[in-house]
């Protein structure tokens, strides 16, 4: 599942929200991902930038 850029333009309220969601358009920024037809939505769960908690 890919969502392009216009979309993003489109959904993004302000440039700011849109220059931070420019950076998340790669697939591989988001590990899990998945969508609810029913609900006509899209979820995911964004990989960020930290290193995360030690084990």
């Amino acid at each position: 599942m890919n969502i392009s850029l216009e979309v993003v333009q489109e959904l993004a309220p302000d440039q700011a929200s849109l220059n931070a969601a420019k950076k998340l358009l790669k697939p591989a920024k988001w590990p899990l991902r998945g969508k609810a037809v029913s609900l006509n939505c899209i979820w995911g769960q964004c990989q960020g930038s930290g290193q995360g908690c030690p084990i």
